[in-house]
């Protein structure tokens, strides 16, 4: 539910992705992989897919949402430092933690008011339309 009111959040505050922009950080990924020190265990991970290819693809899906939210985050985080008297601290730290829990708490409230308002304008609907064929 965070992750997707992360999303939704990002995309509203204007935080995207080209196809291009995240078949570049594909790309990267792959390089680095080749010196990561736990290489062997991401390959274990790869080889549960069909192919290799088949690997990245699921990647770039995956990266096409957590992409903007990672902008969006970074974004919010940059924000709140510069108003922050010391953001380098330890406190200011566990400050950022604590708001940004609190922010995707609140968005994903956001996100389950709007859908349950939409249930009901739904079933409003259907109840009026209902009502209108059996008149």
């Amino acid at each position: 539910k965070q992750y997707n009111a992360l999303y939704a959040a990002a995309v509203k505050n204007g935080y995207s992705v080209t196809d291009e922009q995240v078949q570049a950080y594909i790309e990267d990924m792959k390089l680095q992989l080749e010196s990561v020190d736990n290489s062997e265990d991401i390959q274990d991970v790869i080889d549960q897919f069909d192919s290799e290819d088949d690997y990245w693809a699921y990647e770039f899906t995956v990266y096409q949402k957590q992409l903007p939210i990672q902008n969006y985050v970074s974004a919010l985080n940059d924000e709140y430092n510069e108003k922050a008297v010391d953001s380098s601290s330890e406190e200011a730290q566990e400050e950022w933690d604590t708001y940004f829990e609190n922010l995707k708490d609140k968005l994903v409230k956001r996100a389950e008011f709007s859908k349950s308002n939409n249930k009901k304008e739904m079933r409003n609907r259907r109840n009026r339309a209902n009502t209108g064929k059996q008149s």
